[in-house]
């Protein structure tokens, strides 16, 4: 059930960020699921643990970087 509600809610996080982006032509996606991995999570619910926020944090900061 885990697995199938991650998808749903990425899948719905997408397709926000695809609307936006052909509204305003300026939205960035990052797939945190290349950097988040069973690690980053403590099963209790879809909250990544401290060090999956710490992962999310570097993955922004390269992309930033990256701009």
């Amino acid at each position: 059930e885990a697995a199938a509600g991650r998808n749903q809610l990425v899948e719905a996080i997408a397709a926000v960020a695809r609307f936006a982006n052909a509204q305003y032509n300026n939205i960035i996606m990052l797939d945190l699921s290349t950097v988040l991995g069973p690690q980053h999570f403590d099963g209790v619910d879809i909250h990544p643990n401290e060090d999956g926020y710490k992962a999310m944090a570097s993955a922004v900061t390269d992309l930033i970087d990256r701009m």
